[in-house]
């Protein structure tokens, strides 16, 4: 005590107590009442404690969550859209056979006027080798003289068809010479052709398995489109054997229907759909050389494309379609 007065040792312990802490209550409102998702937290790193940061984090995806990828644009380079006839009128329905799309897959249909927006109404679902037909109607709104396309839409990823003619009712087609001449310029007889088994024919054109096509005369209505009518009876015929000739009709169990028939540059394309029925396997051939000789008894008609359900008939009795 002798070496220090007291007021001094008083201000010594003074100087060397600790700054007094301000609890939360004594600050100010303002401070007091700050949100908790600001006020810095620690962030641990691997070699310590880093700087606070005010990031607030993001919670992770639950563990039932799944995960939205987004929408892949299929590839349809390969596949194609075919169309059963080459003019239509309002309201008709149009065959459509679709190739080479996804398996398993909704394609939207939809038609519209060439190089203008097309409208989806109708859906087709394709197969497991991707392939599917449908029926469409041509909208009534299509005007005579348009041309417009069917397009088949998979998720914005399209193929569209050949564009078809837009026709008026009341508007005919020439579709041959005009033989057996009645009234008014009207056709009233014209020749379907049948096979003749073993090369039985009487002159008519050979084919394959030993057989021929022979012709046989028909009478018909009164017509401007004669071939039109002759592949239509020939179509329609449910006999194996014909009449007394006993020519054969390999086309007896089959269900087709004539689209179309269109001529320019003298050859003949004719539009087939429905389903063919073979009976052996010569009968392809033989079904081809009815049809195309029936077509060429007209002398406008030198060579004739058949096409079935959209698809040429050569390629489909071969196998490569």
């Amino acid at each position: 005590t002798d070496l220090l007065p007291t007021p001094l040792i008083t201000t010594a312990v003074s100087t060397i107590l600790p700054t007094p802490i301000t609890t939360a209550a004594a600050l100010p409102e303002s401070a007091a009442t700050l949100p908790l998702a600001i006020l810095p937290t620690a962030v641990s790193t691997a070699t310590g404690v880093a700087a606070p940061t005010n990031e607030i984090a993001v919670p992770s995806t639950s563990p039932g969550a799944t995960a939205v990828s987004p929408a892949v644009t299929p590839d349809l380079t390969v596949a194609s859209l075919a169309v059963t006839v080459r003019r239509a009128e309002p309201g008709e329905p149009v065959a459509l056979t679709g190739t080479d799309f996804p398996a398993q897959t909704t394609v939207g249909i939809g038609i519209g006027p060439v190089d203008a927006p097309y409208e989806i109404i109708a859906n087709a679902q394709t197969g497991e080798n991707g392939r599917f037909t449908t029926e469409v109607a041509v909208p009534n709104e299509a005007e005579p003289g348009e041309e417009w396309v069917f397009v088949a839409d998979v998720d914005s990823a399209t193929v569209q068809t050949e564009p078809i003619s837009i026709t008026g009712a009341e508007e005919p087609v020439v579709d041959g010479d005009v033989v057996a001449e009645g009234e008014n310029g009207r056709v009233e007889q014209a020749t379907i052709y049948l096979i003749a088994l073993q090369d039985a024919a009487e002159g008519g054109p050979l084919l394959d398995c030993h057989a021929s096509t022979v012709p046989v005369n028909i009478d018909i209505e009164p017509t401007i489109t004669p071939l039109t009518d002759a592949l239509k009876r020939l179509l329609s015929l449910d006999q194996q054997y014909y009449g007394e000739s006993g020519f054969y009709n390999p086309l007896y169990q089959s269900d087709l229907t004539l689209q179309d028939v269109v001529i320019e540059d003298q050859t003949a394309t004719i539009y087939l759909s429905g389903d063919l029925q073979l009976n052996s396997v010569c009968d392809g051939a033989w079904v081809q050389g009815q049809v195309e000789n029936t077509a060429r008894q007209y002398t406008a008609v030198d060579s004739v494309f058949i096409l079935l359900n959209g698809l040429p008939l050569d390629l489909q009795l071969d196998g490569r379609v």
